[in-house]
């Protein structure tokens, strides 16, 4: 019988490929869309405040994202009121929402884009190329932080398809009162703090399992599945997942390393399983120090934890963080770019940060209201007075970013990301026995070859 995570990832592995097939079929076959090409219309970047324009953003179907982007175009209409822009939820799988659209020629002006999929709408000519907006507008990208605009680019060093509009970085979160529970109290040496080693860290979570805290709360939810952390393990010990040119470089001993230092979390007990997760163990209050990233604040608000956060602890020799964002592109085929681009322009600015800091989701990627104590983002009611914001800004030259599919043809993408998780699970035995460390790297090396080689 197959285990749930068998389960899950194949369906999750099924519906990346259909969308990859589906979007290649289509532009193939040019199947209900349209010709127009939003890359002839000539910039302009200096439109009227009186422009007028009804555009279609594409976001998730999501209470809080609606809200955000809402946020957002509510403010921009301030100074653009005749730029009418209507969310466009898309429910499900978003890539596949967005195929429809693609298929029935009503794409968005304006799309949500995950920094995990810039490459692949890029090379697939989804999204415009912003270079031209962006040097009509002398765009100082050095006013924002770098590992953030760098998501926003074709391969994180070609031409910009994206415009971040937040700033995330994993941090650790903890719950004050668990923590108090188990004896642990502000003036105790092993209580969270920004400057924390991944000894101390680990000596943290020895004494809450020795703790008299009931024996069903785990010291940490250290998401050992999700890239930001498993990339920023791997590298801080040295490895890599993949080399820049798109081969397999996890076979060595840095990168197995950073391997054995997660399965050291999960054979001691400090952390879950991520594949026997059925609920938010952290919001649930069964752990007490959770990795994650800003947006998932408000859910601990509604929770009613009363928490905390520091910086992720500095791992192996370089203490790489996992780093990322999301934003907004221009379809490549809306007829609207210019007015798109105000948009765009007006999320970037300072009065755009901070209409969308109002959620308290949201770490501004404009420095200089990322550092400001004065932001709206720092002093948000009932967070600000007991609340380390700097957490979220603190080590920036720490980011790391997801780029170990920056080598390799967008159309493999969903089949190495699925070898990836195959090699965690078989290293670390999360569905099945653990495997000898050198022979499972082989394993999985031959078989993302394979997959390489089939290319």
């Amino acid at each position: 019988m197959k285990s749930r995570f068998q389960k899950v990832l194949r369906i999750a592995v099924c519906a990346m490929l259909v969308a990859i097939l589906a979007v290649t079929t289509l532009l193939a076959t040019g199947c209900g869309r349209t010709d127009f090409d939003g890359s002839t219309v000539p910039v302009d970047v200096n439109l009227p405040k009186d422009t007028a324009a009804n555009l279609k953003m594409g976001v998730l179907d999501d209470a809080s994202e609606k809200t955000s982007a809402q946020a957002i175009i509510d403010a921009f209409n301030e100074v653009y009121p005749n730029i009418k822009i209507t969310l466009d939820p898309i429910s499900g799988n978003y890539t596949q929402g967005l195929l429809s659209r693609i298929k029935s020629g009503t794409v968005p002006d304006i799309l949500y884009v995950g920094d995990d999929t810039i490459s692949y709408f890029a090379e697939k000519k989804l999204l415009l190329n912003l270079d031209a907006h962006m040097d009509a507008a002398k765009f100082d990208t050095s006013l924002y932080y770098d590992s953030m605009i760098k998501l926003g680019q074709k391969n994180q060093n070609g031409s910009q398809y994206m415009m971040p509009r937040d700033y995330n970085k994993v941090v650790c979160y903890y719950n004050k009162d668990l923590l108090a529970e188990a004896g642990i109290t502000k003036d105790n040496p092993l209580y969270p703090n920004d400057d924390w080693t991944y000894d101390e860290f680990l000596d943290l979570c020895e004494a809450l399992k020795k703790s008299s805290l009931s024996s069903d709360i785990y010291p940490v939810d250290a998401m050992l599945a999700w890239p930001p952390v498993f990339n920023a393990f791997i590298r801080s010990y040295g490895g890599e997942l993949m080399t820049v040119d798109g081969k397999p470089a996890f076979n060595t001993p840095e990168a197995k390393e950073g391997l054995s230092a997660m399965k050291t979390l999960l054979d001691k007990g400090y952390t879950i399983n991520p594949m026997q997760k059925t609920e938010e163990i952290f919001n649930a209050e069964k752990a007490v120090m959770y990795f994650a990233v800003r947006p998932i604040m408000s859910n601990l608000q509604v929770a009613g934890i009363n928490y905390d956060a520091v910086s992720f602890p500095f791992i192996g020799e370089k203490g790489y963080i996992g780093a990322g964002t999301s934003g907004y592109g221009i379809a490549r085929s809306s007829k609207h770019p210019n007015e798109a681009w105000a948009f765009l322009a007006f999320m970037m600015s300072k009065d755009g940060q901070q209409a969308f800091s109002k959620t308290g989701n949201a770490v501004p990627v404009l420095k200089s209201l990322a550092t400001d104590e004065d932001a709206i983002w720092n002093t948000i009611p009932d967070i600000q007075a007991r609340f380390n914001h700097k957490a979220f800004i603190q080590f920036d030259e720490r980011d790391t970013l997801k780029d170990y599919l920056n080598g390799v043809n967008v159309d493999l993408y969903a089949k190495i990301d699925s070898a990836m998780l195959n090699l965690l699970d078989n290293y670390m035995g999360w569905t099945v026995a653990a495997g000898d460390p050198d022979e499972v790297c082989a394993k999985v090396e031959k078989d993302i070859n394979r997959i390489l080689n089939s290319d």
